[in-house]
């Protein structure tokens, strides 16, 4: 899964985030959110890992779902403990960014990362 990582001087710690940008799984890239990522991870003190998901309408439903879970499992394949990818208040794993429209999407999206996490410890 091609991911984009941003790092800010300084974002040394041990945590990760795995951002998921919005766009509604239509439109939108690591390309078009690495400004946010970077202010992101300045104020995380942490990479950001922008996954370049499918998107719609070209790779329909649950493409972009299936990818944003291979990034989190990259994330965790590269040592990367649970605890210590980014958690949202939800407690999710990731960081959704979507308006109403894509809002049930993005609760997908959270249930197959939680899956992974739970699954791999």
């Amino acid at each position: 899964m091609p991911t984009e990582r941003v790092a800010a001087r300084g974002a040394t710690g041990p945590h990760q985030v795995l951002y998921v940008h919005g766009g509604g799984y239509q439109v939108g890239s690591p390309t078009s959110h690495r400004a946010l990522a970077a202010h992101l991870s300045r104020a995380a003190c942490a990479p950001v890992h922008l996954p370049d998901y499918r998107l719609a309408p070209e790779h329909p439903y649950p493409a972009a779902v299936d990818d944003v879970a291979a990034a989190y499992r990259a994330l965790r394949d590269a040592g990367h403990p649970a605890q210590r990818i980014q958690h949202n208040a939800s407690r999710w794993p990731v960081i959704p960014r979507a308006g109403a429209s894509s809002w049930r999407s993005c609760c997908g999206c959270a249930r197959r990362v939680r899956s992974c996490r739970d699954r791999s410890g």
